[in-house]
């Protein structure tokens, strides 16, 4: 493992003469990989515009991936806008050929992306480069939150990326991120020259590079003051797709970078976080089985004595009532863990803490989690590829 340290930022801005510090104000290119994304794309590239920070530091970089929607019609309409570049390519198959297109043409101090479905925090990237400058890092992530959910399929989705917030705090405090995900995550343009470009990476880049940024020794830091709102899915077979694409990626890329597993040089992410995470992974599988197995060995039990016995009131009763066993408490108390952890996150991002989809997100979550889980464990064993 090779560490790199960048001269610190608060030196680079001290005035020589008047030895004054001075507002850390990097050049920034925000690369926008687009592919089919006529119904967001115009919101996504406006919320960019209203960023509080100096436009003339500030550059935007569309990719149409080669969509086939009307896309690039869309972004037409910024073809002379100052601060927006537009680019047209022929689809590879993946996003990170996107990036690297971009990453091509990007020669700004700070090199970030957002994903075309997301939006930014007119404060965002402000807050991202007080985060640079205090911590030295060489990423910095931000927190993402679902942009206006309002079916019960988004509210589920809600819940998981609510559930994130706390989760990616207390791995900030122990210099253990592992992710640089698509929507507004933040580079020193030197990185890249140092660790390469984007890989294609089971279709999940974003969870690579952060690895391999790791591997060579780099911080990754996270803002939870930046916050990013990106569209939940509407229909369950694209979010079912999307998942097992990601979980399937975070199997795979563990294990490409099996050296960084329990390495001591790595700290709490390698020690702790990395297999922690994937051993909770597959534990939920294992749970998820024997909770319903023992849930459907009792029904049967009830529905045999009510065969025998008839269909008296107490029996009947009966029928729908699960002894309180052990795997029962362990649900309540994982259930009310889960909500305490969600209400701590909500308090860092300034949202209202309690709610009811706290308590039906949870529950619809641990419901169907644990098959995306299992299906993508199949996967990687198999060394299944997914689809993008």
């Amino acid at each position: 493992m090779f560490t790199y340290v960048f001269q610190s930022d608060k030196e680079k801005n001290l005035d020589t003469i008047g030895a004054k510090r001075v507002p850390y104000a990097p050049t920034v290119d925000i690369i926008v990989p687009c592919y089919n994304e006529e119904k967001s794309v115009e919101k996504t590239i406006e919320s960019l515009l209203a960023l509080e920070y100096d436009s003339s530091k500030l550059r935007i970089l569309v990719i149409d991936d080669g969509s086939r929607d009307k896309t690039w019609e869309i972004v037409q309409k910024y073809r002379d806008h100052s601060q927006i570049v537009l680019f047209q390519k022929i689809n590879e198959g993946s996003k990170f050929s996107a990036l690297n297109y971009g990453l091509a043409r990007a020669h700004a101090e700070i090199v970030g992306c957002l994903d075309a479905d997301s939006r930014v925090d007119s404060q965002a990237l402000k807050y991202s480069i007080e985060e640079f400058e205090t911590t030295g890092a060489h990423a910095i992530t931000p927190v993402i939150l679902i942009d206006q959910p309002k079916t019960l399929l988004q509210i589920i989705q809600k819940t998981e990326f609510e559930l994130a917030i706390f989760i990616k705090k207390m791995f900030n405090r122990a210099d253990a991120i592992y992710l640089t995900p698509g929507p507004f995550s933040l580079f020193r343009r030197e990185v890249f020259s140092i660790i390469g470009n984007y890989r294609e990476a089971h279709h999940t880049e974003d969870f690579e590079i952060a690895l391999r940024l790791r591997s060579h020794g780099m911080k990754i830091g996270y803002s939870s003051r930046t916050k990013v709102y990106t569209m939940a899915h509407t229909r369950f077979k694209n979010l079912w797709k999307q998942r097992i694409r990601w979980t399937y990626g975070h199997f795979r890329n563990v294990h490409d970078y099996k050296h960084l597993v329990f390495d001591p040089r790595m700290g709490e992410m390698g020690m702790f976080v990395l297999p922690f995470s994937t051993i909770t992974m597959i534990s939920t599988i294992a749970i998820y089985i024997g909770t319903s197995t023992l849930l459907i060995r009792s029904l049967i039990r009830r529905i045999e004595e009510v065969a025998l016995t008839g269909f008296d009131i107490p029996t009947g009763i009966s029928l729908f009532y699960l002894d309180v066993r052990t795997h029962l408490i362990l649900s309540v108390l994982v259930l009310s863990f889960t909500m305490f952890v969600i209400y701590k996150g909500r308090s860092i991002v300034n949202i209202r803490r309690i709610s009811p989809d706290m308590v039906y997100g949870t529950l619809l979550y641990g419901f169907v989690a644990p098959f995306w889980v299992g299906v993508s464990f199949v996967k990687a064993l198999r060394g299944k590829q997914g689809v993008w």
